[in-house]
């Protein structure tokens, strides 16, 4: 907080991805706690940028499409449980309902659909990324593709 309000970045040290994400979530919740405000969109970009430079391995392709759970493989259950007590709207809060959406519109059984049934705040932010994206929704031919939130990459629309 202190680096913050002196300087007006934050520095995390070296860890990994989902340490980074908690440490993230943690400040946040901190700084919410504090009322020190101007900083939400800065953190939520860290951990969008985290998600991005850590996806999930190649190893778990299916059918040569990118990871199911490329956007959700250094979230964790405790980040969705840590954020949902941020305010409503809170931009670390959006990114990881963001991150999910691939997942949800993708696999029937995807990563964090539990959460998504036992923790109403989540479902919240989950089905307000769902409705953002489906207007990115387009059928040509055969395929049916919608442009992934995060990445902003064009994905076929498959459950499996």
């Amino acid at each position: 907080i202190v680096q913050w309000v002196c300087l007006s970045r934050v520095v995390f040290g070296e860890c990994t991805p989902e340490e980074s994400i908690t440490t993230a979530i943690e400040f946040a919740r901190l700084a919410d706690m504090c009322r020190i405000t101007s900083m939400e969109s800065l953190i939520a970009e860290h951990i969008k940028a985290t998600i991005l430079a850590n996806p999930a391995l190649e190893g778990s392709m299916s059918d040569n499409w990118r990871a199911l759970d490329t956007n959700t493989y250094c979230l964790t259950s405790q980040h969705i449980t840590l954020v949902v007590s941020l305010p409503k709207g809170y931009p670390v809060r959006a990114i990881l309902a963001t991150a999910t959406v691939e997942g949800c519109l993708r696999r029937h059984n995807y990563k964090f659909e539990r959460e998504a049934s036992r923790v109403p705040e989540f479902s919240v932010d989950l089905l307000k990324a769902v409705r953002a994206t489906i207007e990115s929704i387009t059928i040509e031919y055969n395929a049916t593709t919608f442009e992934d939130p995060i990445s902003r990459v064009r994905l076929g629309l498959r459950r499996t």
